[in-house]
Order: C-alpha cells, then structure tokens, then sequence
C-alpha cells in the first residue's frame, strides 16, 4: 500500500494561513506561543511522513489508540496508546502508523518564543499514565474544542482563543501530576460536577 501524509477518513485539518500566523507572531499577548496547524488523524492507515529538512515548527504528537514510531537524531521510537512526544522544529525526522495497529492521533504545529523550551521538557515518548483521574477524556475534549474553535474563523479574537487556550493544553502535557491532582480535587468539591462545593484560597469568604 502507498504511504500517505493525510485523507484519513474523519480526520480534521486545519492549518492556518501565512498571514495570521505572522500577525500572532507580533502581537505581545499570544507571540510566546502559536498554533500553526492542529488536526485528528483517526485510524491512519498507512500514514508516513518523511521531512528530510524538518519543519519550521515544533509538532506535539498526541497517540490515544493504536500504535505509531518516529525516528529522530537516527534513533527509531515506537508510540504506544496513550504516549505522546514532540519533535522539535529544523531536525530531519519521520514518523509513521503502525502497519498492524494503526494510530489514532491528536497533533499540533506550533512555534513562538516558548515552543524550545516546551521542546526541552518533553523529550522522548511520554506516557499517559492510566488510572481514575487520568483525565484523558478531558484532554481530548479540549483538543475537539480548540479544533472547532480553529475552524471557526481566523478574526484576531478567534485567534488569539486559541493560542492563549493552547497554553492550558500543552500544561496538561507539561505538568501531568498536577492537572491529576487538581482533578482530584474538583471531584472531592464537586466543582465541575454540577456540585456547589467551593474552594478558599485564603482566610476571606467568597464574593
């Protein structure tokens, strides 16, 4: 079978346009951090991409079923369900599907003046530990939602949602522990859960 970069079926790409990315890029409130492109390859098949040269960006590789591999610096990884990684942006790499367990992933292109040091921390194939409060499920959700938010428009407020919003995704990624924990603690007040538990942060009562 031939290899494929994309036309999976249901997948959702959105990349945005040279313009918009340049006009983030310069404006102080979202320039440390912006979205190039995001999108939802399910069940890729035969997906093989080859970039002799890299890319201009740095691409998050979010594997959530199935199994993937990518090669970087001459070394070859494999990306089991629930892994992710990130290739940094400039170095030569290739990445690919499964041929017996086809991946299905969430990615993003971004770039900005935090996207290195993002790069630095997440090195290798990272796992998505499993257990009661992985929050997977809400991980994926906020990636459907910035997808439709991309896919919304390109005005500058529409924009500037989505990369201030890319900020708390990539947090997930960065600060596991913590988002686990602090998931923990909605679930113990009810914040979130339709409940009215409140939580103080402080000796002063709530407004």
């Amino acid at each position: 079978m031939a290899k494929i970069k994309h036309g999976f079926s249901g997948q959702r790409l959105i990349v945005y346009p040279f313009y918009v990315i340049e006009q983030a890029l310069n404006n102080p409130l979202v320039a440390d951090l912006v979205v190039h492109s995001m999108g939802y390859f399910p069940k890729a098949e035969n997906h093989y991409i080859d970039r002799a040269s890299g890319c201009g960006e740095y691409l998050l590789i979010y594997c959530t079923k199935g199994e993937g591999w990518y090669v970087l610096d001459g070394k070859r990884y494999v990306v089991p369900e629930n892994h992710f990684f990130i290739l940094p942006a400039e170095k030569p790499h290739q990445y690919g599907s499964s041929e017996h367990d086809p991946w299905y992933i969430y990615w993003a292109h971004f770039k900005g003046k935090k996207a290195k040091y993002i790069s630095d921390q997440l090195q290798g194939v990272i796992p998505i530990d499993m257990d009661d409060n992985s929050r997977i499920g809400d991980r994926i959700a906020f990636f459907d939602e910035l997808l439709n938010v991309l896919e919304s428009g390109t005005d500058e407020a529409t924009v500037n949602y989505v990369n201030l919003s890319f900020n708390h995704l990539i947090a997930s990624f960065l600060y596991r522990s913590e988002e686990r924990r602090v998931g923990k603690e909605c679930c113990r007040w009810g914040v979130g859960r339709g409940g009215g538990g409140g939580v103080s942060l402080g000796g002063g009562g709530g407004g």
